[in-house]
């Protein structure tokens, strides 16, 4: 976030545990999913993004979900790593690895 000129900061508590997200924008990565809860674990966060990145998505903790308006570079605040029953960041991972692959074959 820093290497785009975003503003980061520390949230009073840490945050564990499964949240709700929120879509801001319609996007692919979002594709077969409607209500979306996550796995955060962090201290930080940020509020709101400033161009050349755009918001895909947020939650009460603020932006979760960024991408760059011109590349196929995207960035999470939560964990989707962590395999959570009921969470779905591994399907949100999974969406965004497939449309990164499928750029590259259409080019």
């Amino acid at each position: 976030m820093k290497t785009f000129g975003q503003k980061v900061e520390r949230n009073n508590i840490k945050l564990k545990g499964s949240y709700p997200i929120k879509k801001t924008v319609n996007h692919p990565i979002f594709s077969g999913l409607s209500d979306i809860s996550v796995f955060e674990a962090h201290r930080y966060g940020v509020s709101e993004v400033r161009i050349p990145l755009l918001e895909l998505a947020r939650s009460e903790n603020g932006v979760e979900i960024i991408k760059h308006e011109k590349f196929d570079i995207y960035g999470f605040q939560f964990h989707p790593e962590e395999l959570v029953d009921k969470n779905q960041g591994d399907e949100i991972f999974l969406n965004t690895i497939n449309l990164i692959k499928s750029s590259f074959v259409r080019k």
